[in-house]
């Protein structure tokens, strides 16, 4: 089951990408929602990863264009797709609370949400190359 901290992030990063939104301008939005579901660990984990992947997002972008199949840039992918991608990156990089094998399941179960099968197979084909290279693929 997909976290519903990680659900809110990619979200909130789809919106940072469509608006001038900054982090903490997104937190506020996104606690005062009256359909947020998030219980108090949770908020803390979004805001967390928000403000992990917005601090580390050149690092982060880096990363997703040098693991992207040759003459692909990360502004031709979807911005869903994105930040799904900036979020799974981010977790695999920066932050090492869950092993990458779960970080790039929770991502690929998200995608699901929003793509075809066989758009969602970018996910973990992104995902596992970087936590290869950055050995943290278990």
């Amino acid at each position: 089951m997909t976290s519903p901290a990680r659900l809110q992030l990619v979200q909130a990063l789809y919106q940072m990408d469509m608006t001038a939104l900054d982090a903490e301008e997104l937190i506020n939005e996104f606690s005062e929602r009256e359909d947020s579901d998030l219980n108090e660990i949770e908020r803390e984990s979004f805001e967390a990863l928000l403000r992990g992947v917005v601090e580390h997002l050149s690092e982060v972008d880096s990363k997703l264009g040098s693991a992207l199949a040759e003459g692909w840039r990360a502004e031709r992918i979807d911005r869903t797709m994105r930040a799904i991608l900036r979020a799974g990156l981010y977790e695999i990089l920066f932050s090492r609370l869950i092993p990458a094998s779960k970080t790039i399941g929770e991502y690929r179960e998200i995608a699901g949400s929003f793509f075809s099968p066989k758009q969602t197979r970018l996910v973990p084909g992104v995902l596992e190359r970087v936590a290869r290279e950055a050995g943290r693929y278990e």
